[in-house]
């Protein structure tokens, strides 16, 4: 998933300076430590594992860590460093508060975390966010989410990392897709062979290369906000002992057990553990 940007002609968002400066405004660790739930786990004795995003969730073997320099000199784009955004939003001429609207399919469940991010992104006093909630799904797809950027604001896509990580780089970044943010008028096209590159090479090593190549790449020019949301982490199930597969491959991205299609390939019966 991502936050993606309305790409209209004098959007502040055609700007890399200001889109750089909403990436620097989030403050991954605070978010994070509270959504985990980490203070009220750890008090108990539960350790909690989370990670950052960038772009690629922690769950891929070739994921870079911004938190250990792995994504070089982008990597202070994911920091927080709200001294740094002022100078970049400066430096872009752009007149604060930066006011936008930001788009929403309203979901109960996920709200609270949304609107927990854009309090951090305000927080400095560099953007401030009205927001427009979207009953009906379908009119939010053919007035905001499949428009290519032909909108006002911003929006969030969410959806799970899949086990390959081309579903989900295509959808972003291909122009063929219903879900190129950018629209065609801001193709990249390193972006596009970014793509098809990693789709025509057969060994995986140096495939997850061009994976890493474009992350990097990728955060450096920030055409979205790398995240649905800043930081991931690892989370405690209950089950029957007999069940069997938790976290067994991928942990950040199995142990979610409503992702598309992987219950199945997850989870097993463990007749050994049964005691009824």
């Amino acid at each position: 998933g991502a936050i993606f940007f309305g790409r209209k002609p004098g959007s502040p968002w055609n700007d890399e300076r200001v889109r750089r400066a909403l990436a620097m405004s989030m403050d991954a660790d605070l978010w994070g430590d509270n959504y985990s739930n980490r203070a009220k786990f750890e008090a108990e004795g539960l350790p909690v594992n989370t990670a950052w995003f960038a772009r690629a969730g922690p769950g891929y073997s070739w994921w870079l860590d911004p938190q250990k320099d792995e994504l070089g000199s982008a990597t202070k784009y994911l920091r927080y460093d709200p001294a740094e955004a002022k100078k970049l939003i400066q430096a872009a001429g752009v007149s604060t508060p930066i006011r936008q609207t930001y788009h929403f399919v309203p979901n109960p469940g996920r709200d609270p975390l949304y609107q927990a991010m854009l309090g951090i992104y305000e927080a400095n006093g560099d953007f401030k966010f009205d927001q427009q909630a979207h009953p009906d799904f379908n009119l939010y797809l053919t007035q905001i989410r499949n428009t290519g950027g032909g909108f006002d604001g911003i929006s969030v896509s969410f959806y799970f990392d899949h086990h390959d990580y081309d579903w989900t780089m295509y959808l972003a970044y291909h122009p063929s897709s219903t879900d190129f943010w950018m629209g065609k008028a801001n193709e990249d096209p390193k972006m596009t062979d970014f793509v098809n590159r990693q789709r025509r090479e057969l060994d995986n090593k140096k495939r997850e290369q061009i994976f890493q190549d474009f992350v990097r790449y990728d955060i450096e020019k920030m055409y979205y906000i790398p995240y649905h949301f800043p930081v991931d982490f690892q989370p405690y199930f209950v089950a029957q002992p007999w069940v069997g597969g938790w976290g067994w491959w991928q942990p950040y991205i199995e142990q979610n057990p409503a992702g598309g299609g992987q219950i199945l390939s997850q989870y097993w019966y463990d007749e050994s553990k049964r005691t009824t």
